[in-house]
């Protein structure tokens, strides 16, 4: 079930895989490899345990997917791509990027400490056109006068 909308996405928790209409399942160790249609636009593909994702696995929902490791439902670490293009690859907490990151838009990228969901602590932004602030950043926004 989702966790609250953020800006940039939407935080998401797999559904338990008891609220699946369809599924298949194949043993492996602690866990089990399965691939569950929750809608027609909700599908997971990976190891489960608890029916809860765990382990590695892909979600496709709402044009979105993740795909990495997940521990007890939640992203742990792996890429988000979202329909515009945009990826995020780095480290998730409690369905948030939380941690070190790379989001990679269009036109920019920044690599850096993320809180929360925010770009947050130091970090490096470049641009296509050779722009480049590296520094301190603070609820998404560079903060001093970095280098």
């Amino acid at each position: 079930k989702p966790l609250p909308a953020s800006k940039h996405h939407t935080p998401h928790q797999t559904p338990s895989t008891d609220d699946a209409e369809s599924g298949t399942a194949e043993s492996r160790s602690a866990s089990k490899l399965l691939r569950y249609e929750f809608t027609k636009d909700e599908v997971y593909l990976g190891e489960v345990m608890d029916n809860k994702a765990h382990g590695h696995g892909v979600l496709h929902f709402r044009g979105c997917q993740y795909g990495g490791h997940w521990e007890n439902g939640m992203e742990r670490i792996g890429c988000y791509l979202w329909p515009s293009g945009v990826q995020y690859h780095g480290t998730w907490e409690a369905g948030y990027r939380h941690g070190n990151g790379v989001e990679k838009h269009a036109n920019y990228v920044y690599k850096g400490e993320w809180v929360k969901d925010a770009k947050q602590g130091y970090g490096v932004a470049s641009s296509q056109s050779g722009c480049m602030y590296e520094g301190t950043w603070k609820n998404n926004r560079h903060e001093g006068y970095g280098v």
